[in-house]
C-alpha cells in the first residue's frame, strides 16, 4: 500500500538528470511558445496507443483524461544554476511517446 491507503503504481522508469540543491532564484525556465508537435508517423502511433489505453480503462470502469502537462526538452547546469527548457504537451502524447520509447530495442 502507498500513502494514506492508496495503491501506488509506477508506470514508467525514469532517469534523474540532475542532482543538487537549487534555490528558486537559481532555476530559470524557458517555455517554448508552441505545443510540442509530433510527426505524422508518431501521431498515428500515439493515437493507436491512446485508443488501446481507453479500451483498457473502460474495461476496468475507469476513464482517461488527456490533461495538460509540460515536457522537459532540455536542461543545463552551470555552477549552482539550473536552466530548464519546457514545452506544452498533454497526457495522451506523453503516454504514446513514452510507450514508443520503451518499445525500442
Amino acid at each position: 500500500m502507498g500513502l494514506a491507503g492508496f495503491q501506488l503504481t509506477v508506470l514508467y522508469d525514469f532517469d534523474v538528470c540532475v542532482e543538487g540543491a537549487f534555490s528558486p532564484g537559481d532555476v530559470s525556465i524557458n517555455w517554448a511558445d508552441c505545443f510540442h508537435s509530433l510527426s505524422p508517423e508518431m501521431e498515428l502511433a500515439v493515437a493507436t496507443i491512446w485508443a488501446a489505453a481507453e479500451r483498457s480503462a473502460a474495461r476496468s470502469g475507469q476513464q482517461l483524461y488527456s490533461g495538460p502537462l509540460c515536457r522537459l526538452d532540455a536542461y543545463r547546469t552551470c555552477g549552482n544554476t539550473l536552466s530548464l527548457s519546457l514545452s506544452r504537451t498533454d497526457y495522451r502524447s506523453m503516454l504514446g511517446t513514452s510507450r514508443q520509447l520503451h518499445a525500442l530495442p
